[in-house]
Order: C-alpha cells, then structure tokens, then sequence
C-alpha cells in the first residue's frame, strides 16, 4: 500500500503562500492528500472533508465553528484553513 503524504509539523507553523496554499505546496489537490495526525488520524483532508459519513461531517462542521480560535495547534489550524479555501469541497 502507499503511503500518502503526511504534513510535516513544521511545514504549517511557516505560513501560507499569497494563494492561500501552505507553503511548499502548490495545489488544493495536493493539500488534500495531507494526513490528519490528530483528531481524526488517518484520514486525508479530503477523504475527511468529502465523507458522507454523519461522524466526519459533524466533525469538519465542528471545526469550521471554531474559527477564531487560537489554542489549536498548527496541525489542527492548518486543516481549518483547508476546510476554509473557496475550492476545499
């Protein structure tokens, strides 16, 4: 099986490109491809995201109420910019 990418812890605490994209990549496809280490482990951004699952989509609707906060970590802010682009869904 092949291992998908997983966002390295560093890479959202860096900031994000003037498109929105976080640094050192350069699509939503690619963004997407990102694994969830926290939350919900093992998903990607988009298998998340586009479940139809009701768990998963209660959980990407409780994470994009939480906008404004400040104690998530890089991780867990990264995947709500995600859910956040214009092109994420």
């Amino acid at each position: 099986m092949k291992q998908l990418p997983v966002l390295p812890s560093d890479v959202s605490s860096k900031g994000y490109q003037a498109s929105g994209l976080p640094m050192g990549l350069t699509s939503m496809s690619e963004w997407g491809l990102l694994i969830m280490e926290v939350g919900k482990e093992g998903l990607t951004y988009q298998e998340l995201s586009t479940s139809t699952d009701k768990a998963k989509q209660a959980y990407c609707t409780w994470m994009l109420s939480q906008r404004g906060r400040n104690d998530f970590s890089p991780l867990m802010m990264d995947f709500l910019k995600y859910l956040q682009a214009p092109c994420a869904i």
